[in-house]
């Protein structure tokens, strides 16, 4: 399952803080969350980008472009035409975060879904092998898949 880090935990702490500013409509105590929010999220993407480095994801814009199109094709080859139409709403120029959304809203759904798109039948596994090694390496550090 999808685990946070201490970077995602202390942003979602945050969200709920400023929800809470936003309630007593204090604008001074919101900006202030919110310039921590932006902290937090920039040193975020910068630890994630190292990490990915690590992994040989070395060009992150690029690389999320070919993860978008890898996911595609293997759910139109996989999913019931049925969701087809919904398929249109991933491109390759779709962040981490809305390929997350599309999934599942939380990441109990979201390991529920992207698991069992890639255990089963035979025909599953040659579905697999259509997957780059970059679309891999994502779907392990993102979702633990």
């Amino acid at each position: 399952m999808e685990s946070k880090s201490i970077i995602e935990k202390r942003l979602d702490e945050l969200e709920l803080k400023l929800k809470e500013a936003k309630s007593k409509n204090n604008n001074k105590e919101i900006e202030g969350v919110l310039n921590e929010i932006y902290k937090w999220e920039e040193n975020h993407f910068i630890i994630v980008k190292e990490e990915l480095k690590a992994l040989g994801i070395s060009n992150y814009k690029q690389d999320l472009s070919t993860f978008m199109n890898d996911m595609r094709v293997f759910f139109t080859n996989t999913w019931s035409k049925n969701y087809h139409e919904d398929l249109k709403e991933l491109s390759e120029y779709s962040n981490i975060e809305e390929f997350k959304n599309f999934i599942g809203e939380t990441a109990q759904i979201r390991y529920e879904v992207l698991s069992n798109c890639f255990i089963g039948d035979a025909k599953l596994e040659e579905h697999k092998k259509l997957i780059s090694k970059t679309t891999r390496i994502l779907l392990k550090y993102y979702f633990r898949i």
